[in-house]
C-alpha cells in the first residue's frame, strides 16, 4: 500500500465564531464527543481507537491516553499541528506529514483545518495519515486504506494473551487473542478478531509463523522481519522459539515488532 498522497486545498466550509472560539461545521451533528480514529503511519502500519473530547484535538489525546500506541504531540504556533506520533515526524525534510481526512459521503475526504478548530460532536471518523506532498490540486488516501467498516478498537481486555504489534516507525498497538493450541492460534485469532491483515508462514519443521503484517515482511535489504519477543523480568526478549511451539496460556504478553534479528526494541512492556 502506497502511503503517497495528492493534497488540495479546495475545501468547502462555515464558519462559526464563538464565545470560546472559531469552529469549523461539518452538519454531521451526534449525540456525543467520541471520536473513532485511524492511525497510519509512513510504513502502513495502522489500528483504530477512539477517544472523547470537546474538540477532534481534546478527543484524540484522550485516545492516546486511553490506548498506548506512541507519543503525540503538538505544536501550538501558527495553528495546532499533530506533527510528532512515535518517531515518525511531520515535515522532516521529505515533505511528508501528519495529514488528516474525515470520512464524508462514504470517503475519506482530506481536511487541511486545525483540530483544536473542529468540534466533536461534528465528525465521527478521522484518519491521521502520514503521507507525501505532492501536488496542492487533489487529495486521495492510498487505495485500499480501511474504512470505518473496518473499524475494530481494542477494548483493553486481557484474556489469552495480549499482543503488542510494533512498526519499524515506533507506533505500536495492542489486540488479545486465545487459543488452546499454540500461541501462533492465539496471535491468528486476534488479527482476525482486530482486522489484521496477516499471511501466516507454513513449515513441516516448525509449524506456522508470520509471513507478512500489512502487506510486508522479511526485507533482504534492510534485515528487518517480524521478529518476536517474550517478557523476562519487565523486559522484552527474544523468543527462543516460534510462535507455534508456544502455548498461549504460557505468554499473557507478547510482542511482534518489525526491526533487526537480535535488536532490542524501545517499546514498553
Amino acid at each position: 500500500m502506497s502511503n503517497k498522497l495528492i493534497i488540495a486545498v479546495a475545501v468547502a466550509l462555515v464558519v462559526v465564531v464563538a464565545a470560546v472560539g472559531v469552529y469549523f461545521v461539518f452538519g454531521n451533528d451526534k449525540a456525543t464527543n467520541d471520536v473513532t480514529f485511524l492511525i497510519q503511519d509512513n510504513e502502513g502500519v495502522y489500528f483504530w481507537l477512539e477517544g472523547n473530547g470537546e474538540t477532534v484535538e481534546d478527543a484524540l489525546v484522550d485516545a492516546f491516553e486511553r490506548y498506548p500506541s506512541g507519543t503525540v504531540t503538538f505544536s501550538n504556533s501558527g495553528g495546532v499541528k499533530l506533527f510528532d506520533i512515535g518517531t515518525v515526524n511531520n515535515g522532516d525534510g521529505t515533505y511528508t506529514y501528519w495529514i488528516q481526512f474525515t470520512w464524508k459521503d462514504n470517503k475519506w475526504t482530506y481536511n487541511q483545518l486545525s483540530m483544536r478548530n473542529i468540534k466533536s460532536v461534528d465528525v465521527e471518523h478521522i484518519l491521521v495519515l502520514h503521507g507525501t506532498t505532492v501536488s496542492m490540486e487533489a487529495a486521495i488516501a492510498p487505495e485500499g486504506t480501511p474504512t470505518p467498516a473496518d473499524a475494530v478498537i481494542w477494548n483493553g481486555s486481557t484474556a489469552g494473551t495480549v499482543f503488542t504489534v510494533a512498526s519499524a516507525s515506533g507506533l505500536y498497538f495492542k489486540i488479545n487473542g486465545n487459543s488452546n493450541e499454540s500461541l501462533i492460534k492465539a496471535f491468528n485469532a486476534a488479527c482476525a478478531k482486530y482486522k489484521v491483515p496477516l499471511v501466516n508462514t507454513e513449515s513441516e519443521a516448525y509449524g506456522q509463523g508470520v509471513d507478512t503484517l500489512f502487506g510486508f515482511g522479511w526485507d533482504e535489504g534492510s534485515g528487518l522481519y517480524w521478529a518476536q519477543y517474550e517478557e523476562d523480568n519487565g523486559a522484552w526478549t527474544s523468543a527462543s522459539e516460534g510462535m507455534a511451539s508456544l502455548k498461549c496460556g504460557d505468554y499473557p504478553i507478547y510482542l511482534v515488532c518489525y526491526s533487526l534479528y537480535g535488536a532490542t526494541p524501545d517499546i514498553p512492556v
